[in-house]
Protein backbone atom coordinates (compact mmCIF):
# COMPACT_ATOMS: atom_id res chain seq x y z
CA UNK A 1 0.00 0.00 0.00
CA UNK A 2 1.16 3.51 -0.98
CA UNK A 3 1.01 6.16 1.38
CA UNK A 4 -2.13 7.86 0.07
CA UNK A 5 -3.68 4.23 -0.34
CA UNK A 6 -6.88 3.47 2.01
CA UNK A 7 -9.27 0.74 2.79
CA UNK A 8 -12.87 2.39 2.07
CA UNK A 9 -15.59 0.67 4.01
CA UNK A 10 -18.86 0.66 1.91
CA UNK A 11 -21.93 -1.34 0.94
CA UNK A 12 -22.79 -2.84 -2.60
CA UNK A 13 -26.95 -2.48 -2.96
CA UNK A 14 -28.17 -6.08 -4.45
CA UNK A 15 -30.97 -5.41 -6.79
CA UNK A 16 -34.37 -7.14 -5.98
CA UNK A 17 -35.27 -9.96 -9.32
CA UNK A 18 -37.30 -7.47 -11.14
CA UNK A 19 -34.67 -4.90 -11.12
CA UNK A 20 -37.06 -1.94 -9.54
CA UNK A 21 -35.13 -1.45 -5.92
CA UNK A 22 -31.97 -2.33 -3.82
CA UNK A 23 -33.42 -5.97 -2.45
CA UNK A 24 -30.44 -6.17 0.54
CA UNK A 25 -27.01 -4.40 1.02
CA UNK A 26 -23.89 -6.10 1.47
CA UNK A 27 -20.53 -4.64 3.51
CA UNK A 28 -17.48 -4.76 1.77
CA UNK A 29 -13.93 -3.17 2.58
CA UNK A 30 -11.80 -2.21 -0.68
CA UNK A 31 -9.27 -0.48 -1.71
CA UNK A 32 -9.21 3.41 -2.77
CA UNK A 33 -6.21 6.09 -2.88
CA UNK A 34 -6.75 9.81 -1.28
CA UNK A 35 -6.32 12.23 -3.77
CA UNK A 36 -3.45 15.21 -2.74
CA UNK A 37 -4.68 17.55 -4.43
CA UNK A 38 -8.30 17.32 -3.26
CA UNK A 39 -8.46 14.80 -1.00
CA UNK A 40 -11.39 12.92 -2.32
CA UNK A 41 -11.37 9.35 -1.91
CA UNK A 42 -11.10 7.25 -5.08
CA UNK A 43 -11.43 3.63 -5.99
CA UNK A 44 -8.84 2.12 -7.48
CA UNK A 45 -9.76 -0.02 -10.74
CA UNK A 46 -9.34 -3.15 -9.06
CA UNK A 47 -11.48 -1.93 -5.97
CA UNK A 48 -14.62 -1.56 -9.09
CA UNK A 49 -13.83 -5.02 -10.15
CA UNK A 50 -14.44 -6.21 -7.08
CA UNK A 51 -17.77 -4.92 -6.16
CA UNK A 52 -18.54 -5.82 -9.49
CA UNK A 53 -17.50 -9.03 -9.05
CA UNK A 54 -19.77 -9.34 -5.39
CA UNK A 55 -23.28 -8.12 -6.67
CA UNK A 56 -22.70 -10.40 -9.52
CA UNK A 57 -22.28 -13.34 -7.20
CA UNK A 58 -25.31 -12.48 -5.26
CA UNK A 59 -27.28 -11.58 -8.15
CA UNK A 60 -26.72 -15.40 -8.79
CA UNK A 61 -25.06 -14.52 -12.04
CA UNK A 62 -22.30 -16.89 -14.44
CA UNK A 63 -19.34 -15.66 -13.10
CA UNK A 64 -16.51 -15.22 -16.42
CA UNK A 65 -14.65 -17.98 -16.05
CA UNK A 66 -17.99 -20.57 -16.05
CA UNK A 67 -18.79 -18.53 -18.97
CA UNK A 68 -15.51 -19.42 -20.83
CA UNK A 69 -15.83 -23.25 -19.23
CA UNK A 70 -19.34 -23.73 -20.36
CA UNK A 71 -18.41 -22.52 -24.40
CA UNK A 72 -15.05 -24.78 -24.06
CA UNK A 73 -17.81 -28.10 -22.93
CA UNK A 74 -19.93 -26.79 -26.17
CA UNK A 75 -16.83 -26.82 -28.14
CA UNK A 76 -18.03 -23.70 -29.73
CA UNK A 77 -15.48 -20.66 -30.57
CA UNK A 78 -16.71 -17.33 -29.16
CA UNK A 79 -18.32 -16.26 -32.51
CA UNK A 80 -20.05 -19.66 -32.89
CA UNK A 81 -21.62 -19.73 -29.69
CA UNK A 82 -22.50 -15.75 -30.40
CA UNK A 83 -24.16 -17.30 -33.59
CA UNK A 84 -25.91 -20.13 -31.56
CA UNK A 85 -27.83 -17.77 -29.18
CA UNK A 86 -28.12 -15.09 -31.18
CA UNK A 87 -26.07 -12.31 -29.58
CA UNK A 88 -24.25 -9.29 -30.64
CA UNK A 89 -20.49 -10.00 -32.61
CA UNK A 90 -18.50 -9.41 -29.20
CA UNK A 91 -20.81 -9.84 -26.24
CA UNK A 92 -19.80 -13.36 -25.31
CA UNK A 93 -16.87 -12.47 -25.02
CA UNK A 94 -17.23 -9.26 -22.71
CA UNK A 95 -19.14 -11.91 -20.91
CA UNK A 96 -16.08 -14.35 -20.91
CA UNK A 97 -13.45 -11.74 -20.44
CA UNK A 98 -14.94 -9.78 -17.32
CA UNK A 99 -15.49 -6.67 -18.91
CA UNK A 100 -19.70 -7.35 -18.89
CA UNK A 101 -22.47 -9.33 -17.67
CA UNK A 102 -25.23 -11.14 -19.09
CA UNK A 103 -28.55 -10.26 -18.01
CA UNK A 104 -30.38 -12.29 -14.92
CA UNK A 105 -33.09 -13.45 -18.12
CA UNK A 106 -29.54 -14.65 -19.95
CA UNK A 107 -27.76 -16.17 -17.61
CA UNK A 108 -31.08 -18.34 -16.83
CA UNK A 109 -30.42 -20.00 -20.22
CA UNK A 110 -26.78 -20.21 -20.02
CA UNK A 111 -27.44 -21.93 -16.58
CA UNK A 112 -29.80 -24.62 -18.30
CA UNK A 113 -27.15 -25.10 -20.56
CA UNK A 114 -24.18 -25.72 -17.51
CA UNK A 115 -26.68 -27.62 -15.89
CA UNK A 116 -27.32 -30.03 -19.05
CA UNK A 117 -31.38 -29.03 -19.04
CA UNK A 118 -30.37 -28.11 -22.27
CA UNK A 119 -28.55 -29.10 -25.56
CA UNK A 120 -27.54 -26.96 -28.53
CA UNK A 121 -29.36 -29.03 -31.28
CA UNK A 122 -32.04 -27.49 -29.37
CA UNK A 123 -30.65 -24.41 -30.16
CA UNK A 124 -29.33 -24.70 -33.35
CA UNK A 125 -32.79 -25.61 -34.92
CA UNK A 126 -34.61 -22.52 -33.53
CA UNK A 127 -32.10 -20.87 -35.03
CA UNK A 128 -32.81 -22.76 -38.18
CA UNK A 129 -36.39 -22.52 -38.00
CA UNK A 130 -37.08 -18.82 -35.67
CA UNK A 131 -41.02 -19.14 -35.97
CA UNK A 132 -43.03 -22.03 -36.45
CA UNK A 133 -46.86 -21.44 -36.74
CA UNK A 134 -49.39 -23.79 -34.71
CA UNK A 135 -52.43 -24.62 -36.09
CA UNK A 136 -55.44 -24.35 -33.87
CA UNK A 137 -59.42 -24.90 -34.92
CA UNK A 138 -60.76 -22.17 -33.01
CA UNK A 139 -64.09 -23.44 -33.82
CA UNK A 140 -63.57 -26.32 -31.65
CA UNK A 141 -61.72 -24.71 -29.33
CA UNK A 142 -64.46 -21.64 -28.43
CA UNK A 143 -67.39 -24.59 -28.53
CA UNK A 144 -65.71 -26.56 -25.93
CA UNK A 145 -64.97 -23.29 -24.14
CA UNK A 146 -68.73 -22.43 -24.46
CA UNK A 147 -69.66 -26.10 -23.49
CA UNK A 148 -67.63 -25.45 -20.16
CA UNK A 149 -69.01 -22.02 -19.14
CA UNK A 150 -72.11 -23.37 -20.04
CA UNK A 151 -72.45 -26.58 -18.16
CA UNK A 152 -71.02 -23.86 -14.99
CA UNK A 153 -73.81 -22.16 -15.12
CA UNK A 154 -76.01 -24.66 -15.65
CA UNK A 155 -75.33 -26.56 -12.75
CA UNK A 156 -75.55 -23.16 -10.99
CA UNK A 157 -79.31 -23.29 -12.44
CA UNK A 158 -80.68 -26.35 -13.93
CA UNK A 159 -83.89 -25.05 -15.05
CA UNK A 160 -81.60 -22.98 -17.81
CA UNK A 161 -81.12 -24.17 -21.08
CA UNK A 162 -78.03 -24.69 -22.18
CA UNK A 163 -76.01 -21.79 -23.54
CA UNK A 164 -73.41 -23.33 -25.67
CA UNK A 165 -74.39 -21.88 -29.38
CA UNK A 166 -74.49 -23.93 -32.54
CA UNK A 167 -72.47 -20.42 -34.04
CA UNK A 168 -69.76 -21.03 -31.68
CA UNK A 169 -69.94 -25.41 -32.63
CA UNK A 170 -70.15 -25.21 -36.38
CA UNK A 171 -67.30 -22.29 -36.61
CA UNK A 172 -64.70 -25.04 -37.74
CA UNK A 173 -62.46 -22.80 -39.26
CA UNK A 174 -58.46 -22.98 -38.98
CA UNK A 175 -56.11 -20.20 -37.60
CA UNK A 176 -52.59 -20.02 -37.72
CA UNK A 177 -51.58 -18.70 -34.38
CA UNK A 178 -47.69 -17.89 -33.36
CA UNK A 179 -46.39 -20.00 -30.40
Amino acid sequence: MSENTVSIKMEVGIPTPDGTKIGYKIPVTVEGFVCPHTGETILTGDALEELDRIKAHHMGLMPPEHIGELRNRMGLTQKEVSELLQLGGKTWTRWETGKARPSRSMNILLRALWDGKLDTGYLENIARNPFTPVTLNLGSFLGKLALKSASKEQAKNPMQPNKACNTCLAANEEYELAA
